[in-house]
């Protein structure tokens, strides 16, 4: 299994509003998109989301995968639980038994 570390990083907050205020004001970063759920930001190529939701709250780290449907099913074998699964092609969250939360993507063949 080959994981590679991304430029995205993001956070899952309860309220989406007290959030965009803090972050905006903590680092200044450029506005991309706001929508109903996700607020999404830019740092030169780093780019920051901030995550609606009700259940979780915490840091989520971006890993690119080359197989996200095999990643996502050996994740799961080892404890790890599955919090949203878009499909292959759109988000998968995974939070391990320690409490770490992970976005995979599946990396784009060029």
């Amino acid at each position: 299994m080959k994981v590679n570390k991304s430029n995205h990083l993001g956070v899952f907050v309860n309220d989406l509003k007290e959030a965009e205020d803090y972050y905006s004001s903590l680092f200044g970063f450029e506005l991309i998109s706001r929508e109903n759920e996700k607020i999404s930001y830019k740092n030169g190529d780093q780019f920051f989301y901030i995550i609606k939701s009700n259940n979780e709250s915490g840091a989520i780290i971006e890993f690119e995968v080359d197989d996200i449907e095999k990643v996502k099913l050996l994740l799961q074998k080892d404890g790890c639980k599955i919090l949203k699964w878009d499909g292959k092609g759109g988000d998968c969250f995974v939070k391990d038994k320690y409490g770490m939360i992970f976005n995979l993507w599946e990396k784009k063949i060029k």
